[in-house]
């Protein structure tokens, strides 16, 4: 079906922007983490995947069903503050998880006192900076599994600092 330019216009000036949105969270008791919201430089809309389950036919042929919704790992990639705080933070509630003693229990390794599965909310914002309708997931039972390294190089001399973390988390809404 044919369309005209002012149609595609006024569909396109309420298209959302990548580089509108904002991230929040509250670590675990015992850690913090200053100004991830802030410093959060880029991040996603989670994934989400459903399996599939094939069940074979007489004939050779394969039925295809839907299986279990999975969610994908979320990440996100923040700008290194001078103090370390930032990434010093993730550090410990990673700790808090598993210590370097391999104790597995988080009461047990003395650092994160509270649940280490925390909710982090991802919203999109429009161009006045409110939430768009729609544009908000909430990751359940997050909890970081991963942080990127930090490449040091002299080579480096107009670039800030910057670092992935990588959550795990249950299901979003």
């Amino acid at each position: 079906m044919p369309f005209t330019i002012s149609q595609f216009n006024a569909a396109i000036a309420d298209a959302a922007r990548p580089n509108q949105f904002t991230i929040s969270f509250t670590p675990p008791s015992g850690v913090t983490i200053p100004n991830a919201g802030i410093l959060c430089k880029a991040a996603a809309i989670p994934g989400l995947t459903i399996g599939v389950i094939e069940v074979p036919l007489q004939g050779g042929r394969r039925m295809k069903l839907p299986g279990d919704r999975t969610f994908a790992e979320w990440t996100a990639t923040f700008i290194a503050d001078q103090s370390h705080g930032l990434r010093t933070g993730f550090e410990k509630w990673m700790a808090g998880i598993v210590n370097f003693n391999f104790d597995t229990a988080a009461k047990a390794s003395g650092q994160v006192t509270g649940e280490y599965k925390q909710t982090i909310v991802v919203q999109q914002l429009n161009s006045n900076g409110s939430s768009l309708t729609g544009g908000t997931y909430t990751l359940k039972e997050a909890f970081p599994t991963d942080i990127s390294q930090i490449d040091l190089s002299y080579d480096t001399t107009d670039t800030i600092e910057e670092f992935t973390v990588t959550f795990q988390y249950t299901y979003y809404s």
